[in-house]
């Protein structure tokens, strides 16, 4: 006879053995366009929450104008750190939601020497779903509704810091692959 474990929400001293779940990793690539991609990692904390971590690897541009000494350099560096719940809706389908901080740098400079760079904290709630193609391979979209401030330093006096904006955005999906194990 297999007999399922009782579990009793009222009873603090109720617990179910996890001890038999092997807990999984995932490491995959985002994409929201197509000058920049993250790397993301996931490390399963439990049954249903996920620790993340994402680095934004690239997102660069250069501008040159034939006959302009205005040519011009962008850089963008950033790093994301949260968690994510997830929830089974169908078979190999799963919805999941969660939190992270943020932090991402970008390096703007041009020809005429001018040079800015932009410091932006911020916070964000991933929504997405994905489905599992087989036991290694998810396929998903998320949705990153954000809170962020912007501060910038302008020819590389540190004296001269200058808060100059608090946004909100989600202008954007972004596609992932990953791969578990």
């Amino acid at each position: 006879e297999n007999k399922k474990p009782e579990v009793n929400i009222f009873d603090s001293n109720s617990t179910i053995d996890t001890s038999s779940i092997k807990l999984e990793n995932e490491f995959g690539l985002m994409f929201s366009n197509l000058d920049g991609f993250n790397v993301i990692f996931k490390k399963q904390r439990n049954h249903n929450t996920y620790r993340r971590i994402s680095i934004l690897a690239a997102s660069s541009t250069y501008n040159f104008i034939k006959g302009d000494d205005n040519s011009s350099l962008n850089f963008s560096l950033g790093i994301t750190s949260g968690f994510e719940k997830r929830k089974p809706l169908r078979n190999n389908v799963y919805f999941y939601y969660g939190v992270e901080v943020a932090l991402s740098f970008n390096n703007l400079s041009n020809s005429n020497n001018v040079r800015f760079i932009r410091i932006n904290p911020g916070l964000r709630i991933p929504i997405g779903s994905f489905i599992k193609l087989n036991n290694n391979f998810k396929l998903g979209i998320e949705l990153q509704p954000s809170i962020y401030s912007t501060f910038e330093i302008r020819s590389g006096d540190l004296s001269r810091i200058i808060p100059i904006s608090l946004n909100a955005s989600n202008n954007y999906a972004d596609i992932f692959v990953t791969y578990a194990w």
